[in-house]
């Protein structure tokens, strides 16, 4: 699915892009958790690779999240991430601070609250979540 992902993009990736997202899957196929920090200047490409990221999750049978500092970015990337998602049969979802209670609990629903508090963003998240990005804003 990464692959089918990759050849739908309407540009062609970087090498380091190319490389960075064969690490992460690599790093996803494991049992041990992963933690990484990907870096790199605004436009180049960061979000495309924690894209393919959330493909492999999904691929696997897990969820994922992509946290966006703010409500505005969070929309931009729902808007494009849910164009190159959806030909590959994956919903993307957004869920911000903004919107209805009514219109989130649904989606919440199959999401838990972290047993362990002390995050300063405990919010609820996948059961099953095989991937969780967050931006330079989330950390700190």
């Amino acid at each position: 699915m990464r692959q089918q992902f990759i050849a739908s993009l309407p540009y062609a990736l970087t090498g380091a892009q190319g490389r960075v997202i064969e690490e992460i899957a690599a790093d996803l196929a494991h049992e041990k958790p992963m933690s990484r920090m990907l870096q790199g200047d605004v436009g180049a490409g960061k979000t495309v690779v924690a894209a393919a990221a959330l493909v492999t999750a999904v691929a696997a049978g897990a969820q994922g999240a992509l946290m966006a500092p703010t409500e505005i970015l969070a929309e931009q990337h729902y808007r494009g991430l849910s164009q190159l998602l959806e030909p590959l049969g994956i919903t993307a979802v957004l869920l911000t601070e903004a919107r209805a209670q009514a219109t989130n609990a649904p989606l919440t629903k199959r999401w838990q609250r972290p047993k362990h508090g002390g995050h300063r963003h405990a919010r609820p998240h996948p059961a099953r979540c095989g991937f969780c990005q967050f931006g330079a804003d989330h950390c700190g």
